[in-house]
């Protein structure tokens, strides 16, 4: 084979493997910018959410505070009063809607 149309052969397929990197490389970027959108929305939620919760920790906290006439005490142990109500409440309903689900599931297959 001539070298003229080996180079031919190696430029063209060069010239294919370039095509190809560029497009794997202009989706890997995609792909990247998706992620760090998402990561940043999921940082946004979990801000809230820590946000809200602390919030709510806090007023019950506070309640606690009035219920006890606004006297001196310990505010630590307000805060972690609230902490342990609202966690609760979480694993309350929590099992309540398993436990429904599970009722739910049982009277069906049950009918």
């Amino acid at each position: 084979m001539p070298t003229s149309k080996l180079r031919l052969k190696s430029s063209s397929v060069a010239d294919t493997i370039s095509a190809e990197t560029t497009a794997i490389e202009e989706k890997v970027g995609a792909s990247r910018q998706t992620n760090e959108l998402l990561g940043a929305v999921e940082d946004d939620v979990m801000s809230e959410e820590f946000s809200s919760e602390h919030e709510r920790i806090a007023r019950l906290a506070y309640s606690y505070w009035q219920e006890r006439g606004c006297a001196e005490g310990s505010p630590e142990e307000d805060w972690f009063r609230a902490e342990q109500v609202l966690q609760l409440s979480k694993l309350a309903k929590q099992v309540g809607s398993e436990t429904s689900s599970q009722i739910e599931q049982t009277l069906s297959q049950s009918a």
